[in-house]
């Protein structure tokens, strides 16, 4: 591993709602203290998006195959990840495609 210091951009949230992120301040931490929550957040929703493609053959027979989601990851200050829409502001940009083998 390299000596490397990576550090993302975290935003913070407003404590009277978490779901809401907050003014923004430049403020950072590092990528390493976080990348746990980064694979979390990502393996819970790559996980959701198999359960999605597991489904049985409609009355027309067709059934869905293949799903492709490209959302945003943003990191709050106190913790936890924010999944939001892609766009210029947010941390990570992920896209995955669960393909039924």
């Amino acid at each position: 591993m390299s000596n490397t210091t990576v550090r993302v951009e975290v935003f913070p949230t407003d404590d009277a709602d978490l779901r809401q992120i907050g003014p923004s301040r430049r403020l950072t931490t590092l990528l390493q203290e976080r990348a746990d929550e980064i694979g979390t957040a990502v393996r819970d929703i790559s996980r959701m998006l198999r359960e999605s493609v597991d489904t049985e053959p409609d009355d027309t027979g067709f059934r869905v195959s293949s799903v492709t989601s490209t959302f945003g990851l943003s990191l709050a200050t106190s913790g936890g990840v924010v999944v939001t829409r892609a766009s210029a502001e947010v941390s990570f940009e992920v896209t995955l495609t669960i393909e039924r083998t």
